[in-house]
């Protein structure tokens, strides 16, 4: 918006100069900006997932030294990072920041270790198809909004008992790739509801973070489970 001056002396209206310093200190942002903030968030952390990939990948001895405390405190973190997030109630930037970085970096630590597992070839295929279906259900939620309104909460619930699920299927010892499948479909209902929220709500910089890792867990749990079933073994 410009910057508006009044006519008689060509000051500049205390008015607006009121209401855009409000804008400011309550993050707020044009549309534009805010989408561009969110891809941006969400590109760069993936470009980290790439770079701790590359490192672990040039320095196998790192994975091979990690205590499996360090491994479970990875696992617990992100979900440390999103209570913050919460807790900062979309108001307290610096709070939003610290818990989106304590999710994404830990997490995409976890993804650049189970990469390593794959070839390039496969990393590059699932990638492929992961834009595929994120762009394809991205679409579908701004064509039928409601419809993704109304299979939200289902998709909620279907993860958290897949969650289960795949807990007792690890403690059994149990090997089954429909789960993946499951996974997918999951999160395919999710991506068509999140995007289209994302783009839709206030554009402010906390919501803009808040989207992003929507979008990322999104996007990297779709990522994994494609990788698990179409991935080929590095060795």
């Amino acid at each position: 918006m410009s910057w508006q001056y009044d006519n008689a002396n060509g000051t500049l209206d205390k008015q607006e100069a009121r209401n855009r310093l409000a804008r400011i200190r309550e993050g707020s942002l044009s549309r534009r900006t805010y989408n561009f903030l969110i891809g941006l968030i969400v590109a760069v952390s993936f470009l980290f997932i790439g770079l701790e990939y590359t490192y672990l990948l040039n320095n196998p001895w790192v994975i091979e030294s990690l205590n499996p405390v360090f491994i479970i405190a990875c696992y617990i973190v992100p979900f440390v990072g999103i209570i913050i997030m919460a807790l900062a109630n979309r108001e307290r930037i610096g709070l939003m920041v610290v818990g989106y970085i304590m999710t994404t970096f830990t997490l995409g630590f976890l993804m650049a270790i189970a990469l390593t597992g794959y070839d390039a070839a496969s990393i590059q295929r699932a990638l492929l198809i992961t834009a595929v279906i994120a762009i394809s259900f991205a679409t579908l939620g701004f064509v039928w909004p409601q419809l993704f309104n109304r299979i939200f909460p289902i998709c909620v619930l279907a993860l958290g008992i897949m969650v289960v699920v795949e807990l007792v299927m690890l403690l059994l010892d149990i090997q089954a790739g429909w789960n993946d499948w499951v996974i997918i479909v999951i999160f395919c209902g999710l991506i068509g509801h999140d995007f289209h929220y994302a783009a839709t709500d206030t554009p402010t910089i906390a919501n803009a973070i808040w989207h992003a890792c929507d979008i990322y867990l999104d996007l990297g749990n779709v990522f994994l489970r494609v990788l698990n079933i179409t991935g080929r073994s590095r060795d």
